[in-house]
């Protein structure tokens, strides 16, 4: 018993994504004209739902940030994002306007507003192209919760970015994590003696 729980804590730590992990590729990569959708879910953690009702008219990018007007619970929440994020979100707007969609939901598909199975084929063949192996769209909410406290983000910050109301949530998405993050803590602390 206890080696399979070992196998499924490793199997699981194997999904969240790494700075030096070919998930990188991933979040930087563009299909033809359309912005990946990865980064603003790798860096914000909202979920895949949240992601697919976004407007147009949500995003900020001269503030990097976004509205979530249709959170899980019914409550909204504005979300950060990096810089680059804002300028592929900024391109891909305009590349909208362009081809004549100026307002109305921020993903499109081919003639329609993308949806769960569209967004899934999509990220699914982009991560295959980067090598990436079992990769789930949910898989990036994870990682940006990691990534946020590896970097030293606060555990309130975090609840209020990814729209949790309870710190067990915290405790589930980081948790075969838990130990990666405390040593990190541990170095950053500088709690040796010697």
């Amino acid at each position: 018993m206890g080696n399979e729980v070992e196998a499924r804590t490793q199997r699981v730590r194997n999904h969240l994504q790494r700075p030096d992990h070919p998930d990188r590729q991933l979040t930087n990569a563009k299909v033809g004209s359309t912005v990946n959708q990865t980064a603003p879910m790798a860096e914000t953690g909202i979920r895949v739902g949240e992601l697919l009702a976004l407007r147009v008219e949500d995003v900020s990018p001269g503030d990097c940030s976004l509205v979530i007007r249709r959170a899980k619970g019914g409550k909204s929440r504005r979300v950060r994002f990096s810089a680059a994020c804002a300028a592929a979100l900024e391109r891909y707007i305009r590349s909208r306007r362009m081809a004549g969609w100026e307002d109305g939901p921020l993903w499109i598909g081919k003639r329609a507003p993308l949806d769960y199975k569209g967004l899934t084929q999509s990220l699914k063949g982009r991560a295959g192209e980067a090598g990436v192996k079992n990769f789930h769209p949910h898989r990036l909410r994870h990682t940006a919760a990691v990534r946020w406290l590896r970097s030293g983000g606060s555990e309130t910050g975090l609840m209020a970015q990814a729209g949790w109301k309870s710190r067990e949530m915290i405790g589930r998405y980081v948790s075969t994590a838990a130990e990666e993050l405390a040593a990190s803590e541990f170095d950053r602390l500088n709690l040796g003696f010697g």
